[in-house]
């Protein structure tokens, strides 16, 4: 974990197989306090330091070893990077060049300095080490561990991890660090089983680092396994560290299993440490949404807003809890805005057009539905609301391309059989639509208007006995559905049947008025 620099400190093996950063600090501080004043020793301190977030005064320890020794390459180095961590890249970048001069073929003051050049942009500096650590042969774990880090910083994963199990075999102390190095390697890849293996392994060295918990919580995010998430983030919080990204985690994997009260309670944790974290904020939303609080929902919905307004889920979210709380107005205006953030989410020009349908503007929700298809023409519920609106404005041509285009991506979409029947019913096609209305009820026989339809589609053809069959079948499931007993009352009456169909006729306009 820490770094063998090659000096001639007696120590430093202690302070590199250390696993723990307060173990060492404690070290280092007790070497300082009893004369041992080295720059080496600050230069390690300056490590842990920055280790532990304490930037500034690691940029103090590297500073001091400057002074002691001013051509100190790795304190020169540990200097550059206090900076670069306290944002300072000017000085960062003085300092690493000042340490390229001095560093010879040192491999660990190269590997700062190729992370540290990396990450300023120095290319031209940063490639010229890396030529220069490949020349190097020095057949030792040390040497095959920092290759292995200067792989991961230029993004060769395959590499690192080639080299870190070389480093392995050949005995490198660290096997903590270099487990918890390896099991990043393969989460970065995508292999979660040898991830899971080596986070296990280091865990199995040392079981009081909270980083190596944080990271088998992430794999088992990415295997789906939301209770070894909560119980290992728990284990961070054991070990004190918590903080808005433990327990928003935690309330992600708690949402994910439908422990709503739970999630409700941890997220509201992690809403302590940030209150202005946006999306523990939206995480707060989803929560409240799917616990039907909707009022609640919208509030944290705003939050996030406030947080990060250029976020075009948040404003379809307060749109979507809108449309819930029937304040359409309100729901237009969220959608507009989230169009205006971002003119490529689908789900907004969606709600925008549910919108404008419920306010009987059926032409522009037209529009909108259109530009949904436009953007995900692959998912054929996206063609059911526009064939709604084609349905009330009458276009019954335009209704059967649209029934018929989604169709075509799933056969077997009541909802668009409905209107591809209903269609063809109105185009004069109603022998065709009584096929397709069977196969509809075939798939969906608990809606009542399926039969409805069904049995007016009869009533089209003159077939009297089929479209009493359905009406019947349409009033056993809803008692109170006029337009079923209207369609019997014909039925009866073209069955000679005056007598009975007056009672359904009765019956409709009574249920009519109401």
């Amino acid at each position: 974990m820490y770094d063998n620099i090659n000096d001639t400190y007696e120590s430093a093996v202690m302070i590199l197989s250390t696993t723990n950063d307060a173990e060492a600090e404690k070290y280092i501080l007790s070497e300082l306090k009893s004369g041992h004043d080295t720059p080496q020793l600050h230069a390690y301190l300056s490590k842990v330091y920055l280790r532990t977030e304490r930037e500034k005064q690691a940029l103090e320890e590297a500073l001091k070893a400057v002074n002691m020794k001013p051509d100190y390459a790795y304190g020169i180095a540990r200097a550059a990077y206090a900076y670069l961590f306290l944002n300072d890249e000017k000085n960062a970048c003085k300092y690493g060049l000042k340490a390229l001069k001095l560093c010879k073929d040192n491999y660990i003051i190269i590997r700062i300095l190729i992370s540290l050049f990396n990450s300023c942009g120095m290319e031209k500096e940063r490639d010229m080490l890396i030529k220069r650590i490949e020349k190097i042969h020095a057949d030792t774990p040390d040497f095959y561990y920092t290759k292995a880090c200067i792989y991961f910083y230029i993004n060769d994963i395959e590499s690192a991890i080639e080299n870190m199990h070389i480093a392995d075999d050949k005995g490198y102390c660290d096997k903590y660090g270099l487990n918890l190095q390896l099991a990043d390697l393969y989460f970065i890849t995508g292999d979660y089983k040898h991830s899971l293996k080596h986070a296990q392994k280091a865990v199995n060295i040392y079981d009081k680092d909270y980083e190596a918990y944080y990271l088998l919580a992430k794999i088992y995010v990415a295997l789906n396994q939301n209770g070894n998430v909560i119980k290992f983030l728990k284990k961070c919080i054991d070990l004190g560290h918590q903080d808005d990204i433990i327990y928003g985690g935690m309330a992600l994997a708690a949402y994910n299993m439908k422990r709503y009260h739970k999630a409700l309670e941890y997220v509201n944790q992690a809403l302590i440490f940030n209150k202005d974290d946006a999306n523990n904020s939206f995480m707060k939303c989803q929560i409240l949404t799917d616990m039907e609080k909707h009022e609640a929902a919208l509030e944290a919905c705003k939050k996030a807003i406030e947080a990060n307004s250029s976020v075009s889920e948040f404003y379809t979210k307060c749109s979507y809890l809108y449309t819930n709380l029937k304040d359409y107005n309100k729901a237009l205006k969220y959608a507009n805005i989230a169009i205006a953030v971002n003119p490529d989410d689908s789900y907004a020009y969606y709600l925008k057009g549910f919108v404008l349908s419920r306010f009987g503007q059926y032409t522009p929700a037209i529009e909108s539905f259109k530009r949904v298809i436009q953007m995900d023409p692959t998912d054929p519920e996206n063609f059911e609301d526009i064939c709604e609106c084609y349905a009330l404005v009458e276009n019954y041509k335009k209704l059967l391309e649209y029934a018929n285009t989604g169709l075509m991506l799933n056969k077997d979409n009541p909802v668009l059989l409905y209107y591809k029947a209903q269609a063809l019913t109105m185009l004069g096609e109603a022998k065709k639509a009584v096929v397709i209305f069977k196969k509809v009820i075939e798939i969906d026989s608990a809606n009542v208007c399926n039969f409805v339809a069904a049995a007016y589609c009869y009533s089209q053809i003159g077939m009297w006995h089929e479209c009493l069959e359905y009406s019947n079948q349409a009033i056993f499931l809803d008692r109170n559905n006029a337009e079923a007993f209207y369609l019997k009352g014909c039925a009866l009456q073209n069955l000679n049947k005056p007598a009975e169909a007056k009672k359904m006729f009765e019956k409709a306009d009574a249920l009519t008025s109401v």
